[in-house]
């Protein structure tokens, strides 16, 4: 009723009206026909109106003023205007309200937290009143118990508390401490991060990853991950064992960021398993409770000192037979016990195979890990025996490694460093294959030979290849001879070649590659050359690193779309996308051609296993053993370790007996330049030398070389050359005579026909008379005179030209008789 009282008064009449009236819904059909006649007709009365209203108006009205069309477009934009000024204060009347709702809300708000922070106040200045009166009861016992403190000790106190007090004036005052002890600012130490950092990627610290995903990235750095060899701890004992002054924080956190701990799904399968074996022992042994220390401590126990040879090879008298002192206590087990341990161990295996229609047994050998059980008793006696055949193992290892880096560190300008070893083989992969081809075998497998070559100041890593999946002697050279040119082109004044590889037994560690070791540091005319082997299990260098970082371009390429199917498509590849490494292609006939350079008398060195360094000087002859060593100044050529003597062919005297060369190394001569006229004294008829074709010299009298070439004369030491017997002086190519000032002459060893030594002084029988002799430089092929370059075959030793060999050879040449005949 209230409601309807406040309606205004045109809509109470409606509802009035409205009430009054009868919807035609509720109408019968006659009423309803005859309300719609009514309204048709108001409604057409109603259009009368409106249009003769209309009609009048246009009649009457005329227009005085018109509107100009300026005039009508500045009203509409007033009119526009007044529009939007009304709808806008529509808008802020209605921001206005709402904007006062809010504020009567945020007031309201207020107030509330006025009242709560209120009672907040009140209860935590109750808190503070209670430790300010707690803090001033401290306060004053402090001071009058630091003031009673007659020791300079209990002072000294009281000073710690105001240098670890966050408001030291504050505690200062409140003591009354005065004249308080400043220290020195400590200078900021610089890191040399390089000592670190080298110490890390030591090989006996932390060991290269081979596999091509095994990297890291930083800034853009890809590098290649390193694992370390002992926990983070114990690697840093070996740090300072070694000299280091840095603290473990500082030596943990200049770790390279590619040097990582390993871990399961990284674990390294390339274990030694000589090292494996003894850890097994090791850990069984700490987990009964005989042995508390680590396994450096317990080789330091059973030697006098691990750095030296006597102790570690069992040659020192006072600890060779030392044993390991183990421990016992009531929560240790009795020896009586039983315990087990692992232990890797090679087994025989036979398998069936089937040939046709028969089945044969074959036997081979697997090495298993297995799990051998004891007494306490008998493992302490395994340990101990295998502890001391143990400290040579170690020994080797440790004194490879270091004298690894310390040829490199102290190279000299003459000297380099060759590391190599053969790679996995890599498999020939297509972009796209079929099934049979995925899984069958087609495809390929490519010989890898990585390595790295030190200078002393720069370095150069290498990769070879070749189709041929030979990794005998003769494919190893063959892989080393564009190394070996390259290091002649890059600094022809190296002498000196330092080799260092792994040493399996049928690669690098064997007769034949003894051979041609020294056989081409004669050819390439070097001073001396040293090989070194790393100890069995521990030939990891950077040469895995290179070839898995190779292996990597070569996949990445195969997943854009290249075919790789032999080493012609992978030499390609990788000289395209290799900017730092160099790559070479070695063919199959490179390989055949040093096979035909081994004889067949080469003599077996006895003990091979066991040898870890050979060097020569002299063709033939080697000098093996145990260790490497390159201390000054000898540098691979040091008398240390009691290195022996070997010749690796065997030769025959004149009534057929086997002479072995093994009592001393013969001098090499001064090296002279071939083509040298020398002085020469010497008769040939009196001496008894065959010359064939002797029509081709003219004279070779001492008088008449000593008028042709006086300006010589005294010029060489003759007391350094060697006794060489059965010299034959073969020119049998010669036509014409040639006059002796036309020859080009070269130093050539003469000795006289040995005499009858009976009755003689026995220091006579060892003197020699050493004489030079010439002939003429003719090539074999051509019959002319050698002008400029020439080669020389590596099996008959005769000389070509240039022209004839199809190009500039020096030593890698082996002429076409040789080749027909083998």
């Amino acid at each position: 009723m209230n409601a309807r009282m406040n309606m205004p008064p045109n809509v109470k009449n409606l509802d009035r009206l409205k009430s009054k009236k009868k919807k035609i819904t509720d109408m019968t059909p006659e009423e309803a026909a005859e309300q719609r006649k009514k309204w048709r007709e108001e409604k057409r009365k109603s259009s009368a109106k409106k249009k003769q209203r209309k009609n009048i108006t246009e009649v009457t009205r005329e227009p005085e003023n018109p509107i100009s069309r300026s005039d009508l477009s500045i009203l509409n934009g007033f009119r526009r205007k007044c529009r939007f000024l009304v709808k806008k204060c529509r808008y802020l009347q209605q921001n206005a309200d709402k904007l006062k709702t809010e504020k009567e809300k945020y007031k309201k708000r207020l107030h509330r937290l006025k009242i709560k922070n209120t009672k907040e106040v009140n209860s935590l200045n109750l808190i503070i009143s209670k430790m300010r009166a707690r803090e001033e009861v401290l306060e004053s016992t402090l001071k009058k118990t630091y003031q009673s403190t007659k020791s300079h000790n209990d002072k000294k106190i009281f000073k710690k508390i105001v240098n670890n007090s966050t408001n030291k004036t504050l505690v200062t005052k409140i003591l009354g401490l005065i004249g308080k002890t400043r220290g020195k600012k400590k200078k900021i130490r610089l890191i040399n991060i390089d000592e670190i950092t080298k110490f890390y990627l030591r090989d006996d610290v932390s060991r290269i990853t081979s596999g091509r995903k095994e990297t890291r990235t930083q800034h853009k750095k890809k590098k290649q991950i390193r694992y370390l060899m002992d926990t983070l701890v114990e690697t840093y004992k070996k740090y300072k064992d070694g000299g280091g002054r840095y603290g473990f924080t500082t030596f943990f956190k200049h770790k390279p960021f590619y040097v990582l701990s390993p871990r399961l799904n990284a674990r390294d399968t390339c274990l030694c398993i000589k090292h494996s074996n003894l850890e097994f022992q090791h850990a069984a042994l700490r987990r009964c409770g005989a042995l508390k220390i680590g396994m450096r401590e317990a080789l330091s126990n059973v030697a006098c000192d691990t750095k030296k040879y006597t102790c570690m090879y069992g040659k020192c008298e006072l600890c060779k037979d030392k044993k390991l002192d183990f421990e016992s206590s009531e929560n240790s087990k009795t020896d009586d016990s039983n315990v087990s341990w692992l232990h890797w161990e090679r087994q025989d295996h036979t398998y069936s195979k089937k040939e046709g229609t028969e089945t044969k047994e074959v036997k081979t050998k697997r090495t298993k890990k297995i799990t051998k059980s004891g007494t306490l008793q008998d493992l302490k006696n395994i340990f101990n025996e295998e502890l001391h055949n143990f400290k040579k193992h170690h020994y080797n290892m440790q004194q490879q490694q270091s004298q690894y880096q310390k040829a490199i560190s102290q190279l000299k300008d003459n000297e380099v460093v060759l590391v190599c070893d053969f790679s996995e083989s890599y498999e020939a992969k297509l972009a796209s294959e079929i099934q049979a081809m995925h899984f069958g075998a087609s495809k390929n497998q490519i010989t890898l030979h990585t390595g790295m070559v030190y200078w002393r100041d720069k370095s150069q890593s290498f990769c070879t290849i070749a189709e041929s999946n030979n990794h005998q002697p003769p494919a190893i050279w063959a892989h080393l001879t564009p190394i070996i040119r390259l290091i002649q082109e890059e600094t022809p004044n190296v002498d000196v070649i330092h080799f260092f590889s792994d040493g399996p037994s049928s690669q690098y560690r064997q007769k034949n590659n003894f051979f041609l070791f020294a056989h081409f540091a004669k050819e390439l005319q070097l001073s001396f050359a040293t090989w070194s082997f790393f100890e069995s299990g521990h030939g990891k260098s950077v040469a895995d690193g290179i070839g898995g970082s190779v292996k990597r371009v070569l996949d990445r390429k195969v997943c854009h779309g290249f075919d790789i199917t032999d080493a012609k498509d992978a030499y390609d590849i990788l000289k395209q996308c290799l900017k730092v490494t160099k790559v070479f292609l070695v063919p199959d006939s490179a390989i055949t051609d040093m096979t035909h350079i081994l004889p067949k008398n080469i003599q077996p060195l006895k003990g091979t296993l066991q040898v870890h360094q050979i060097m020569t000087q002299d063709e033939n002859i080697i000098q093996f053993r145990d260790v490497s060593c390159f201390c000054e100044p000898f540098r691979g050529c040091c008398t240390c370790f009691q290195p022996q003597i070997h010749s690796v062919v065997s030769t025959t005297n004149r009534g057929g007996e086997r002479i072995h060369r093994e009592q001393s190394v013969p001098k090499p001569p001064k090296p002279l330049q071939p083509g040298r006229p020398v002085l020469v004294d010497i008769s040939l008829e009196q001496n008894q030398i065959q010359i064939e074709h002797k029509e081709t010299i003219k004279s070779l009298e001492g008088s008449s070389l000593a008028a042709a070439l006086p300006e010589l004369a005294g010029t060489f030491d003759i007391s350094d050359m060697e006794y060489l017997t059965n010299l034959d002086i073969n020119i049998d190519n010669s036509e014409e005579p040639v006059e002796l000032m036309d020859i080009n002459v070269i130093p050539i060893i003469i000795a006289p026909k040995p005499k009858s030594t009976d009755g003689q002084n026995p220091e006579k029988e060892n003197k020699s008379t050493k004489r030079w002799s010439t002939y003429n430089l003719l090539c074999q092929k051509c019959k002319t005179s050698i002008v400029g370059r020439k080669a020389k075959c590596m099996s008959c030793k005769r000389l070509y030209c240039e022209e004839c060999t199809d190009g500039p050879t020096e030593w890698d040449y082996l002429c076409d008789t040789c080749l027909e005949g083998d």
